[in-house]
């Protein structure tokens, strides 16, 4: 059985852009969501970043340290299971509310071909931020579940992480 880990996000929100295209495009740039995750209990500070806009267009990257990044190869995103429930591409910004929702179920042997893992069991402890963005629409914000003391929106600051505890 392939150990996973599942993760939903249902957003209530208005000014939904919808563009980037191709793995590992700019989706942050769109209605996006995030997940930074630290998996190596040892290595707080090392973590992973997984980005995926409104229409399912991801970005993951590992970084192993301050100024390393190593980003997954589209190969290495394909075991990943997900599903959206916006269409891809929008043509034109939606400016109505509305919900939508992104959800991933990621295997933990995806993390294990860039770094050690924590494996997830009831009292493990892993480092992690989750973020909404949407830094190229008609009304762009930023919004963390960890606080994250920055002058400017910069999220790959691992230190401000907040503890995730598995049950």
């Amino acid at each position: 059985m392939t150990q996973r880990i599942s993760i939903i996000f249902k957003a209530l929100d208005n000014f939904v852009r919808l563009k980037t295209q191709g793995f590992n495009g700019k989706v942050f740039e769109d209605a996006n969501v995030e997940f930074f995750f630290a998996p190596d209990s040892d290595l707080p500070l090392s973590y992973f970043n997984l980005e995926m806009n409104g229409g399912g267009t991801a970005l993951m990257g590992f970084h192993p340290d301050a100024k390393t990044t190593l980003m997954l190869e589209p190969e290495d995103f394909e075991p990943v299971v997900e599903a959206h429930s916006m269409p891809e591409n929008l043509e034109n910004e939606i400016t109505e509310p509305v919900a939508w929702t992104v959800e991933y179920k990621l295997p933990i042997s995806v993390l294990k071909k860039f770094s050690k893992v924590t494996n997830p069991a009831s009292g493990t402890i892993w480092k992690a931020n989750f973020f909404k963005t949407s830094s190229r629409s008609s009304n762009p914000h930023y919004v963390t579940w960890s606080f994250v003391d920055n002058k400017t929106p910069q999220f790959h600051l691992p230190q401000f992480f907040g503890t995730l505890k598995f049950k």
